[in-house]
Parts: C-alpha cells; structure tokens; sequence
C-alpha cells in the first residue's frame, strides 16, 4: 500500500495488484480489498485536527461491487461524522479507469490514553 494523500478528515491510498492479492478465481480477494479501504479511513481518522486517542475499528460494512485482477485498486476515504470517540468514514475503492469497485463503511471508536 502507498499513502498518496492525507488531510483533515481525508485520505488516499493506492494498492499495485499482485499475485499475492489474488484468490482462487485469479481475481483480488475482498481481504486486500477491505484492508485497504480500512488503512484508508484509519489515515483519514489520523489526520483529522485534534484527535484525541488512537482510533480502532469497532465495525466496517464493505459491498464488492466489480471483480479486478490487475491494475492498481485506489482507495479514497472521507471522514463523514468525528464525535467525541465515535469517527465514521465513507470510503470508495477505484480501479484504474475511475470503475467503483467496492464501497465501505467504517467506524472507529477512540481509546483514549490507549484505554477504552
């Protein structure tokens, strides 16, 4: 994975297809998919301004939209609530050609002071 871009409340992070990526079907499986989508709003969540503990993921909803096997998978993730210790991002993954190839919904909860 490679950072490209991070701000308040967003981020992007792009992944090059690899074997290693691929499932039986030759195709990326929906582990390295969600993975990036997670570092995604995990990146998002650290650079949002004044946070306040070390953000964990308590859910991630994902739809797998389009199968990929090559090419790079770019995830853009969109802080889209920050509480007090709930942050929820909005986060779409891309191919190459801009195609929607899953979308994600993630919530982070703050450990503040590395507690609960």
């Amino acid at each position: 994975m490679k950072i490209e871009e991070v701000r308040e409340g967003y981020a992007r992070l792009s992944m090059k297809i690899e074997k290693k990526h691929t499932q039986l079907l030759n195709t990326v499986h929906g582990g390295a998919t969600a993975s990036l989508a997670d570092s995604a709003a995990a990146w998002a969540a650290f650079g949002s301004s004044n946070l306040e503990g070390v953000p964990v993921t308590v859910e991630r909803k994902i739809n797998f939209l389009k199968p990929i096997s090559s090419g790079i998978l770019t995830a853009e993730a969109r802080q889209i609530n920050k509480g007090s210790r709930i942050l929820v991002s909005d986060v779409e993954v891309k191919d190459n050609n801009g195609n929607l190839i899953a979308k994600s919904l993630i919530t982070y909860y703050t450990l503040k002071n590395g507690h609960g």
